[in-house]
């Protein structure tokens, strides 16, 4: 690959249907609008007119992007050149590469290609380089050469891929938690399309709504879970179908994806802390996720994290790191949080009802989310329960929750930073709160653990500051 090649020909049709993408939303919502607030449109010829304008230019628009975008792989480094009339030209070493990504949608796979995204240190967001479109072959020589690797790996460092199966699938995807996400998604395209019902349409419908009692807005809320855990459930066995996990030479390799395939590598040695997080629907069954903190390149995924592993047992977990991370596969036993500190939990979860009282005051239907009381005492108890610190020679361990129970697991040379913090009412109570830092994608990741023991906050403290 040393001489100067383009992409495959079908990077022309994904630039093009990109741009088409781009400029149809604003085009729809323009239409939609003028139909909506009674006007009339412009004459049918003169929009595909408009519409064949938008082909030729984008079309030229991505003919020009691939004709003038070259690459090539030459001692040891990336050649990119892009652009005519400004020339860009990036010159990337491989021992400046922190990972080589693969993707492929269903169009590429469709077509035997793959997307190569490449991730320097210096990367944020975004990767620094992407080549759209390429043969499989083409993908495995230039990862490769990129990652240094100039001879075969053995057959021993291979042999320890760990794949789920269907039945874990689907368990992960029933227990995902994203409901809720689907639930604020739903809502918030309703908000969007609401305007364009005619109002008499709007109002039949309410009416008929408030008629029905009670039982019909109970009725329509169990119908919008149930779409909503449907749609979380079909993304997430999409997104994770045949995931496979391996380590080979210092390197994690992780692929997964039922339509969009993706592939991606991790260093170990990027690697700032591991997190088993365990959901609400998951810790009852003894289950939990394997989550990575990484440090340098852009999002390995959409939303920043690592997936090590979707779900496993939590008696799995100590075997599977044992071939996957040994460096974390660590026996700890977590310190409690003191007795006193409980009060302050309970406290702090039931200040979020003050701003409501005069609510309550004003519209006193609004004293059903008292009905909540019960349930954010047992959330606050629960995080009471689950906070806690260790100190495992070179590693420190913290619990704490939010929604679910993370734990982390960080080496004490991958923390950038350790604080502890005591406000009045924690130095009377002689308590602390630890915040470990840790360098992550696209910035950093905070773990925090609110209210230990104030002896056992200088003892992680002294730990730290030693040098080792």
């Amino acid at each position: 690959m040393s001489e100067a090649r383009r992409q495959h020909p079908v990077t022309i049709l994904l630039y093009f249907l990109r741009q088409m993408k781009h400029m149809a939303i604003p085009f729809l919502v323009f239409v939609i609008s003028v139909v909506a607030d009674g006007g009339s449109l412009p004459p049918w010829y003169l929009m595909v007119l408009v519409f064949l304008g938008m082909v030729v230019v984008n079309g030229g628009i991505a003919f020009w992007r691939w004709f003038f975008f070259h690459y090539a792989f030459r001692d040891g480094a990336l050649d990119i050149k892009r652009g005519a009339v400004l020339r860009r030209q990036r010159h990337i070493k491989s021992e400046r590469v922190q990972t080589v990504n693969a993707k492929a949608g269903v169009l590429l796979r469709l077509l035997g290609l793959v997307s190569l995204s490449i991730e320097t240190a210096g990367g944020t967001e975004e990767p620094e380089v992407t080549i759209h479109a390429l043969t499989h072959d083409e993908a495995n020589v230039l990862e490769e050469g990129l990652r240094g690797e100039t001879e075969a790996v053995s057959t021993e460092e291979k042999g320890n891929a760990i794949e789920i199966t269907f039945p874990r699938l689907m368990l992960a995807a029933l227990t995902s938690g994203g409901v809720g996400a689907f639930v604020l998604l739903i809502f918030a395209v309703f908000a969007q399309v609401v305007f364009f019902i005619p109002d008499g349409l709007l109002q039949e419908v309410g009416e008929n709504i408030v008629a029905a009692g009670v039982m019909a807005f109970v009725l329509l809320g169990f119908v919008l879970f149930l779409i909503s855990w449907f749609l979380s459930v079909v993304r997430y066995v999409f997104r994770y179908a045949f995931f496979r996990v391996e380590r080979v030479n210092g390197e994690i390799h992780i692929e997964h994806g039922l339509l969009v395939k993706r592939r991606f590598t991790v260093k170990t040695h990027r690697i700032q802390a591991l997190s088993v997080v365990e959901g609400l629907l998951r810790q009852p069954f003894g289950f939990a996720t394997i989550e990575l903190e990484v440090a340098g390149g852009g999002k390995y995924e959409d939303s920043f994290k690592v997936v090590l592993f979707p779900v496993l047992a939590k008696s799995e977990i100590q075997s599977f790191l044992d071939k996957t991370l040994s460096e974390y596969a660590l026996n700890f036993t977590l310190t409690p949080l003191p007795k006193r500190a409980l009060r302050r939990y309970m406290v702090r979860i039931h200040l979020l009802y003050l701003p409501l009282i005069p609510l309550f005051v004003f519209f006193p239907l609004t004293m059903l989310l008292l009905l909540l009381v019960p349930m954010t005492t047992l959330l606050a108890y629960m995080r009471y329960k689950d906070g806690g610190v260790a100190v495992e020679d070179a590693h420190l361990v913290s619990r704490s929750r939010y929604i679910a129970r993370t734990t982390a697991l960080m080496h004490k040379n991958r923390v950038q930073a350790l604080a502890i913090q005591r406000n009045i009412l924690q130095r009377w109570r002689k308590l602390s709160t630890l915040q470990s830092t840790v360098l992550s994608a696209p910035s950093k990741t905070t773990f925090q653990v609110k209210d230990i023991e104030e002896t056992q906050g200088e003892r992680v403290y002294k730990w730290y500051s030693r040098h080792a």
